[in-house]
């Protein structure tokens, strides 16, 4: 099956004159408004044309016009125990490992001060985007923030042209969902995903590139990784999950995040999860033994993503957001903040 190229708006047909004066870049302009309507209309995921023409803005860095109770923790644990599939037994040791080992797999966090071709804006549309593929695709959490690791590791050690841009991008996802699902996508998906920009040989080489530059570290802590023993720990419900992986994943698009390590975004999103909820108790003794993060520590992080949340409506990319308004997630996005208790 074969999609035509989009129609340009008049906005996008402007924007592509102005940038008739660069270097050619590969089909990455065109008009997304349709997925506007699929997403207001239905909870599926767009149709693969759809993200196709949606990745198009990537590397011009343009703006897309895109579509409780608290609990008793040790009793918690002791009903994982009964359950084999969690290992209880050895929950705490790789929890600890993880801990250990994150700081070694962290990006520059300025390494785009180093990428002449790019900016936080382009990378920022990439990763929004993505949250699309990764929806169509129904990929694990894991995978999408194993694909952000793998992007930011990655331009943090080699220069990225904006035409290649996408490229890194969807051979990322490649990789984490290789890495991470039971059944990952094709290489054919992936280069149809981009509506044949990228030919599945370009994807491979790219893939062997990252992989080299990387040193073949793909088993590296990410916040999915963590994210469940602390929400856990801390007695989340349904819906308070669905919060604090909205938060998190808000979290993947601003740059400045990457000044923390994944345990204290993880950690300072629950915790921000439990005010914003109205907890009596924002950072229990049991959070802070589990986590090794106290209150003080948190608060720069916390702040940064209840600023993410504040101006979510409003921002220029509303992928992650349109995904935790539907009923899948409990409409987590449409949650105003509890009155403050006395």
């Amino acid at each position: 099956m074969s999609f035509g190229q989009p129609q340009l708006s008049s906005s996008m047909r402007a924007h592509t004159t102005s940038m008739a004066s660069q270097p050619s870049q590969r089909g990455l302009l065109g008009d997304i408004t349709n997925m506007v309507h699929a997403s207001r209309t239905s909870s599926k995921a767009p149709p693969k044309h759809t993200l196709a023409a949606t990745g198009r803005a990537v590397l011009q860095g343009s703006k897309p016009k895109l579509l409780i109770q608290e609990e008793n923790f040790s009793a918690m644990f002791e009903r994982d125990a009964h359950d084999p599939q969690r290992a209880s037994e050895y929950a705490a040791d790789v929890f600890a490992s993880l801990l250990d080992k994150e700081r070694a797999f962290l990006p520059k966090p300025d390494y785009m001060d180093a990428q002449a071709d790019l900016n936080g804006k382009m990378r920022a549309i990439l990763i929004d985007w993505l949250v699309e593929v990764h929806m169509k695709y129904r990929l694990r959490p894991e995978t999408m923030f194993l694909a952000v690791n793998i992007i930011d590791r990655y331009l943090s050690v080699r220069p990225v042209r904006r035409n290649k841009l996408q490229l890194l991008g969807v051979t990322a996802m490649f990789i984490a969902a290789k890495f991470e699902e039971i059944d990952p996508p094709k290489v054919k998906d992936f280069s149809y995903i981009t509506e044949h920009t990228y030919s599945k040989k370009e994807i491979l080489n790219m893939e062997c590139s990252v992989l080299f530059a990387l040193g073949y570290q793909i088993s590296v802590p990410t916040a999915a990784h963590m994210l469940n023993r602390l929400q856990q720990a801390n007695g989340c419900d349904a819906v308070h999950r669905s919060f604090v992986q909205y938060a998190l994943e808000l979290s993947l698009l601003d740059m400045k995040n990457m000044r923390y390590p994944p345990s204290m975004v993880v950690s300072a999103a629950v915790m921000m999860s439990n005010e914003y909820l109205g907890r009596q108790l924002v950072w229990p003794p049991a959070m802070v033994h589990h986590s090794r993060y106290s209150e003080a520590t948190l608060r720069p992080c916390a702040s940064d993503l209840q600023l993410l949340l504040a101006t979510a409506q409003t921002a220029s990319l509303q992928a992650v957001r349109r995904k935790y308004r539907l009923d899948l997630y409990h409409g987590v996005a449409n949650l105003a903040p509890s009155v403050p208790r006395h």
